[in-house]
């Protein structure tokens, strides 16, 4: 399977974090979760951030709005099956196989064949520079 080795289009000078967590410590405890922050950021925000960063393209801007709502479609159908089935707990991360079927429409709506992690990695990106941004 081909997977790019981009970021995603997003800036390269994100800080990075070491360990398990991609969010700065200090946020850790009393700040949503990634999959929160995504799961409630709509298309048109994300796009108003992402105008603000000088060195993203139009095409990349785009791009990760484009990532955002292949992330809706396929995880708040999931969360809200979830919701009606009595859980309410925190966002839980995106499974495989909800990562596998973002990859699948992805690759199908540009025509270049994306992974799972690939899909990952750019949700996560996306994340970070949400936070890093606020």
């Amino acid at each position: 399977m081909i997977t790019p080795t981009s970021n995603y289009g997003f800036p390269p000078n994100l800080p990075t974090q070491h360990g398990s967590s991609s969010r700065p410590k200090d946020r850790e405890r009393s700040s949503p979760s990634d999959w929160s922050m995504l799961n409630s950021l709509t298309a048109a925000r994300l796009r108003r951030y992402l105008q603000k960063t000088e060195d993203l393209t139009a095409e990349k801007i785009e791009r990760a709005c484009h990532l955002l709502e292949i992330y809706h479609t396929v995880y708040r159908r999931d969360l809200l099956l979830l919701r009606r089935q009595g859980y309410y707990g925190k966002c839980p991360p995106p499974t495989s196989q909800q990562l596998q079927l973002m990859a699948q429409r992805l690759t199908e709506a540009e025509g270049q064949i994306y992974s799972a992690q690939y899909i990952l990695l750019g949700l996560k990106t996306l994340a970070l520079y949400l936070t890093t941004q606020k």
